[in-house]
């Protein structure tokens, strides 16, 4: 499967490298979806690594700016869905995401202060990204604190995929490493990711089967 998504990302990055538009508009279309909660696991973790590894710094900057607009369109229906319809769209958006009734007081109290760093914090928290954004909408905070914080957040959550394809290029190049280091720093990225996903989601079910 590994090699499936890596042989998906370097595809889609000579795409980047050629030029075609298309392919900054499908990860545009891509990042957008998964605000929306469709999932595309491991392909932008992927092609961001493969990016910071063998791509140029304008393509970089071209493929950062199709991720961070998706996620502001994205994030802003939700933030405007939730923002008129309310509690009601929180009712029903809890039956596909639990964590949002768990965590809306939370996330409320939260985003209050220092709100657009609160979002960004919120938004890298596994599990809070929709949550993060419907509770934004519920409380009516302003909208370019959303728009903040979803840049600042995606800034950071791509650079650190970037860094490390960076130095697994550096490595391979200067060190004479194995060629295969990128792919083991793929599989170390997306393993940290389940182990953090599935520890956060062990404490949610923890705090809500203890009694209150």
């Amino acid at each position: 499967m590994l090699e499936f998504f890596t042989e998906l990302a370097k595809n889609a990055l000579q795409a980047f490298n050629g030029g075609h538009p298309i392919a900054l508009l499908l990860l545009f279309a891509i990042s957008a979806l998964t605000e929306i909660g469709i999932p595309f696991p491991f392909i932008l973790d992927t092609l961001l690594i493969l990016a910071g590894y063998e791509t140029g710094i304008m393509q970089i900057g071209l493929i950062m700016l199709s991720l961070m607009l998706g996620r502001e369109v994205g994030a802003s229906a939700i933030y405007w869905l939730a923002r008129l319809v309310g509690k009601v769209f929180v009712n029903r958006i809890s039956k596909r995401f639990p964590v949002v009734r768990n965590r809306m007081e939370w996330l409320e109290a939260k985003l209050k202060h220092r709100a657009p760093l609160a979002v960004a914090i919120a938004r890298l928290t596994p599990g809070l990204l929709t949550p993060s954004t419907v509770a934004a909408g519920v409380m009516n905070l302003r909208y370019w604190y959303l728009l903040v914080g979803i840049a600042i957040s995606s800034v950071i959550a791509d650079s650190v995929l970037l860094i490390i394809g960076f130095g697994a290029g550096q490595g391979i190049k200067n060190l004479g490493l194995p060629v295969w280091t990128i792919a083991v720093a793929i599989a170390l990225v997306i393993a940290l990711g389940w182990a953090i996903q599935a520890l956060v989601a062990r404490r949610n079910s923890r705090s809500k089967a203890s009694p209150k």
